[in-house]
């Protein structure tokens, strides 16, 4: 009988290790970002992208660097452009300050601690995504630009970046 229990008991210390190995080995899988953080703003960059900052002058005016990031050996990039603004942007001045006709209806969006409109279209053989996003007083400005032959997959990586953007005012 004593026998019988400690076979049952080191079955189950067993299946719990092996259920611990698993959640650790699913963790360890989805862990596959590095958070980058800026001047107003950080971002999750997926493993195997890569990101370049073009600095601005000293006087530039409200403007921050213009961050772009790209897989390489792949024909997208994102690029992102902020703005401090001196007042409180709303949603009718955001919505102003994009490029896409009046008459198009876009819809306010949360997108990680920003909100704002994103708009996607096909020109010239390109695809094009772009986001004006605000949480206040900062303002980005992100264009993601690849081949029209754009997949799902990546579309989802893209969005996932621009869903993780922060606020590095929150964290300060």
């Amino acid at each position: 009988m004593r026998n019988l229990f400690f076979q049952i008991a080191d079955r189950a210390a067993l299946t719990k290790y092996l259920i611990c190995l698993l959640i650790i080995t699913v963790s360890a899988g989805s862990a596959t970002a590095a958070t980058v953080s800026f001047q107003r703003f950080s971002v999750e960059i997926p493993d195997g992208w890569n990101h370049t900052i073009n600095e601005l002058p000293a006087n530039n005016q409200g403007f921050g660097a213009t961050v772009t990031i790209y897989w390489p050996g792949e024909s997208g990039e994102l690029t992102i452009v902020s703005y401090h603004s001196p007042e409180i942007v709303d949603e009718l001045t955001l919505r102003n300050f994009t490029n896409v006709d009046s008459s198009v209806q876009l819809g306010l969006e949360e997108w990680g601690d920003f909100a704002g409109y994103r708009y996607s279209y096909s020109e010239n053989g390109s695809h094009f995504r772009q986001w004006w996003l605000s949480n206040r007083t900062t303002i980005l400005i992100l264009v993601y630009v690849s081949a029209s032959e754009v997949t799902p997959e990546e579309i989802q990586v893209v969005d996932r970046m621009v869903a993780s953007i922060g606020d590095v005012a929150k964290t300060r």
